[in-house]
Order: C-alpha cells, then structure tokens, then sequence
C-alpha cells in the first residue's frame, strides 16, 4: 500500500510476484467485510477475494468505478 492511504473501490492496485514490474494490475470494485479485495483488470477479467497484503497501490485512482456500482445500487 502507499504510505498509509486505506484502499477504496476505485483505486488501481498491482500484484508483483517478486520482481519489480506488476504482474496484475486491477481496479477495486468491492471490498468485503475481511477487508479481502475484487476488482477486475483493462481486459475486464474479474479477481475476488484477494488478500490485500499482496497487493499494492498504484496511485492512480478511477472515481467513475464507484459512482457507477452506486448508481447500479440505487436502482434496485
């Protein structure tokens, strides 16, 4: 994580496998009560409940990701 900003649906996260480039890049989309993690990557391949630890901010952050879920919620 970046300094000690929480992460929040919208936020753009990477997963290194040990290496210095990302090997996965995903937008939060949710997070669980566990604090465990979905979002989905550029391809629109979906990833649940990761363990946020292993994955860390990239900095960059799309609003519209979180409008969009809340506006999907209000028309239930």
């Amino acid at each position: 994580m970046i300094d000690d900003e929480k992460m929040k649906v919208g936020d753009e996260v990477a997963f290194h496998w040990g290496d210095e480039a990302p090997d996965t890049v995903i937008v939060i989309t949710h997070i669980g009560y566990d604090g465990f993690i979905d979002g989905m990557d550029a391809k629109g391949v979906l990833y649940a409940s990761k363990n946020p630890q292993n994955w860390t901010k990239t900095g960059r952050h799309f609003p519209l990701v979180a409008q969009l879920l809340r506006q999907m919620g209000d028309e239930k």
